[in-house]
């Protein structure tokens, strides 16, 4: 301990040399425990700490846990300081992010507290620290669900946690304010920008808590440009009595200014400095990057940039990572927007809440424009806290972010209206009528607040497609720019509806910006369709999605953009798709290696030819001969050229027209390895590419075969190829039995959602492969294999889907409301194989996976025939493997 504190005293000493202020992060060497003690004094006869860095977050595994729900209590972190005295003794912690109920005690006593998790927030520890003295600074944090703090729920997980950054920042007596809720005390904007000058606000909040009035004191404001070169500055003097906090603003102007774009972020260097004129020394000095710029609408509500039109072509992004939650470093915040600026994009949602400054700072360094929003999502509380909390969280967000260039609009409500009767029941005694005027009345509060602390940007909101409840709300008519979470070809049939909806929403109100706030579907990338559905979480059908919906953005000038759901797969604990807890809608998987349509985006915005072979977690095939003994399949091709020539193996196999940036090639696989190769000319130069696929080609008749090249696996009730991303099996879609070959025979495909999805979305425990028990075929009669006489191992999978209980249907599946197949389903039947008694099945465990595993020798031309007894209700098969030994 005592060489501990040694290097921590050392380690301080660095940073209190000079007289003004400085900050250094608290992020090493804490100690964790969970438990839901309240007390400091409670605390004390406490064991089972455990060490910790920051960002920390309990509930990195117990979100993706197979048990329901999640730890929603109290965390408590440690941590010893020493603290040497100094000349700049006034200490302040910066906590970037804790989740959501934050109390820090410093020796014991309490020095501030915070409510929201998605702010940063000071905490002066001045009057409770001890100087040349160990410090033990204790911070209790909750995540408790809590009726007067949005968000009420979300389609995302509440982690709790200190999970950003924690700073300690020393000052003098007199120094800039960082306790008006900007953790600065400095606002640099931009109000009038041409490309002949811009003129540049500073505002700098003094506060000196001393009992020493300064007379000769001056802040002093420079411009750099980017190499630091002085561009403009300007002094002024001024007189801060005892105790006392005043503002002081300064307008400096830039002529000629290099303007800020996406496709040149140029950024000057705004730095101002307190300094005391009697001694000459810097009291404290702050600097921010700062890019001019301006934006404005066109007469048809199109979005303008430095007077040039431009579309937003983006993505919505939480903070989320495997293995991480949201305890992510600063790093990987940069990385995303170094990908999505890669894919082509300019503007991004930062959603649902504010997120890490680094994410913001890399927007204005590589010129990514962006949204920004606090998280009042799909319901409010009719109360007076309720209300401070929300005008709290607006206020922070907006004074932490003023000075990012980046940020060209700000929001506060996400589909508001979508749980109205949750809201109904939050708010006991309230009428529907009472409680929708409330959502009104607060969102004009919180757009005439957004423009008092900042009248220079726009406000946004962004409802989800009930087009008459928000128009009847007035939803529609309080912010500048109004945007639409639309999921045709997803939760809705027809994906070339948001058009029209959109086009309705111009007519209806041409005064408004529109944005198109959400759209997608979800993949699972271990899931390929040749004929995918809607819903079946194949790749191809969200890529079909993509497609379909930059096309209608692209075609409409008085949609200024878009924005996808969403940048990367993310954690949503209540979730119970094709991968559980995973909101599956991004563009990239969770450890952000690419989709296909990633790469379709990619296409679709380049400014360079381009030229992509697609499919990409597609490179391992199997399936069944045609005619021709190929086994032929589709593969996506990206690009901005308008026809691609491609060669299978050395040969021609054609060439083929680009649609809508990409072209479904079916590619006749041959049995091994085969070579992929791609070409077109562009502006004279070649482009080719390359891609290596290894395929699997089963005869048409299985006779061909001995027993041990039997190994074929397949998933009845579906129509797609999934692959297990552990043991690389490909399991193939169902077949009808044809002669010498295999398939089921009889039964019907299990659907829901009035028939419009193949399977169900539960929940399967026990397995990491829900696509293989989520389908099954009904009443199914038997399942045939014409194989050669030989050994054999065959798998059986079971999952019962059926329930007494009422599912807890999600409110983002939308299409599910009014269907429900979740009915008692007592069955029992037995499984016979070659007229040999297997096993019996009956009273499955409901949502779990049953696999039997069984070996049998066949006969010649006897092959498998596995048949199904009902003793009791229904028949049902979810999966059958067989293998060759």
């Amino acid at each position: 301990m005592k060489n501990l504190l040694l290097s921590s005293y050392l380690w301080m000493m660095a940073f209190i040399a000079p007289a003004f202020s400085q900050h250094v992060t608290l992020n090493p060497s804490w100690h964790f425990i969970k438990t839901d003690r309240s007390s400091p004094e409670e605390l004390k006869d406490l064991t089972g700490w455990s060490p910790t860095n920051l960002p920390h977050t309990w509930n990195r595994e117990d979100v993706n846990d197979e048990e329901k729900g999640y730890y929603r209590g109290t965390g408590w972190y440690k941590k010893e300081l020493l603290l040497p005295k100094a000349t700049n003794n006034q200490l302040y912690l910066v906590f970037e992010g804790a989740n959501q109920h934050t109390t820090v005690f410093v020796n014991g006593k309490k020095a501030g507290e915070h409510t929201g998790g998605y702010t940063a927030f000071v905490v002066d520890i001045t009057p409770f620290a001890r100087f040349d003295e160990v410090n033990t600074l204790l911070v209790k944090v909750n995540n408790r669900h809590d009726r007067n703090v949005p968000p009420l729920s979300g389609d995302f997980s509440f982690y709790g946690g200190i999970y950003r950054d924690v700073w300690l920042v020393r000052k003098p007596g007199l120094h800039f304010d960082v306790t008006d809720g900007s953790t600065k005390g400095i606002y640099v904007g931009t109000p009038a920008v041409t490309r002949e000058t811009a003129r540049v606000q500073a505002r700098a909040m003094i506060k000196n808590i001393t009992d020493t009035k300064y007379k000769r004191c001056e802040v002093v404001a420079r411009i750099f440009d980017r190499e630091h070169t002085l561009i403009t500055g300007k002094k002024e003097k001024l007189t801060v009595n005892p105790g006392e906090t005043l503002s002081i603003t300064m307008e400096l102007e830039v002529p000629q200014p290099h303007l800020w774009s996406p496709a040149d972020p140029y950024l000057y260097t705004t730095e101002v400095q307190l300094v005391d004129n009697k001694t000459g020394k810097i009291l404290d000095s702050f600097s921010t990057k700062t890019g001019l710029r301006w934006f404005e609408m066109g007469p048809d509500r199109s979005f303008y940039l430095n007077g040039q039109p431009m579309k937003l072509i983006g993505a919505n992004r939480h903070q989320d990572h495997p293995g991480l939650g949201n305890a992510m470093d600063n790093a990987l915040h940069r990385r995303d927007i170094e990908i999505l600026k890669a894919m082509g994009g300019n503007f991004i949602r930062i959603a649902h809440y504010p997120q890490d400054p680094a994410l913001l700072e890399a927007c204005d360094e590589l010129g990514i424009l962006a949204w920004e929003e606090i998280p009042i999502v799909n319901s409010i509380t009719l109360s007076n806290e309720f209300t401070a909390n929300a005008q709290n969280r607006v206020k922070e967000m907006i004074r932490q972010h003023y000075n990012h260039p980046s940020v060209i609009m700000w929001g506060f409500m996400n589909e508001v209206l979508l749980k109205v009767n949750n809201g109904l029941q939050d708010n006991p005694g309230v009428d529907k009528e009472t409680y929708i005027n409330a959502v009104s009345t607060l969102a004009q509060t919180l757009h005439d607040l957004c423009k008092a602390e900042d009248p220079q940007r726009w406000t946004t909101i962004a409802h989800h497609a009930n087009y008459g409840l928000y128009n009847k709300a007035g939803l529609n008519d309080i912010t500048d720019i109004v945007g639409w979470n639309l999921y045709f070809g997803w939760y809705g049939t027809d994906m070339s509806k948001a058009g029209d909806f959109l086009d309705r929403f111009h007519r209806e109100h041409p005064g408004k910006g529109i944005i198109l706030a959400e759209y997608g579907g979800g993949s699972d990338k271990r899931t390929r369709a040749t004929t995918p559905k809607r819903f079946d979480f194949s790749v191809e059908w969200q890529t079909a999605i993509h497609a379909s919906y930059y096309r209608q953005i692209e075609e409409r000038p008085h949609v200024m953009g878009g924005t996808v759901w969403n940048f990367a797969d993310f954690n949503s604990e209540g979730r119970r798709d094709a991968v559980p807890h995973i909101n599956s809608k991004g563009l990239l998987n969770q450890d952000r290696s690419p989709k296909d349509s990633y790469l379709f985006y990619q296409a679709a915005l380049s400014k360079k030819p381009y030229l992509e072979i697609g499919s990409l977690d597609w490179r391992h095939r199997k399936g069944f001969a045609n005619k021709q003994n190929k086994l032929e399949q589709p593969v996506f091709i990206f690009s901005n050229q308008p026809t691609i020539n491609v060669r299978l193996n050395g040969r021609s196999i054609g060439e083929f027209t680009i649609k809508d940036h990409h072209a479904l090639v079916p590619v006749p696989f041959e049995n091994g390895h085969n070579t992929l190769t791609i070409a077109c000319v562009a502006g004279g130069q070649a482009l080719t590419k390359e891609g290596l696929f290894k395929v699997e080609v089963i005869p048409a008749s299985l006779s061909s075969l001995t027993a041990g090249q039997i190994d074929i696996h397949m998933n009845l009730g579906a129509h797609f190829y999934f692959e297990d991303d552990i043991t690389h099996e490909i399991w193939l879609p169902e077949r009808e039995y044809s002669e010498g070959s295999l398939g089921y025979v009889g039964g019907t495909r299990l659907t829901t959602w009035d028939g419009q999805r193949v399977g169900t979305d539960v929940e399967i425990f026990g397995s990491n492969n829900e696509p293989l028990y989520q389908t099954h075929r009904d009443s199914i009669q038997g399942f045939r294999a014409d194989v050669p006489d030989g050994w054999y191992e065959v798998r059986l999978g079971f999952a019962e889907v059926y329930s007494q209980k009422a599912r807890e249907k999600l409110a983002y599946n939308l299409g599910a409301e009014g269907d429900d197949h979740l009915q008692k389903a007592d069955r029992s039947f037995q499984v016979l194989a070659n007229d040999q008694h297997i096993l019996t099945v009956a009273q499955l465990d409901e949502f779990h996976a049953n696999e039997y595993r069984f070996r049998l020798k066949t006969k010649p031309n006897e092959g498998i025939h596995i048949m199904f007894k009902p003793l009791k209700g229904s028949v049902f098969l979810s999966f059958v493997s067989i293998k060759g030994l």
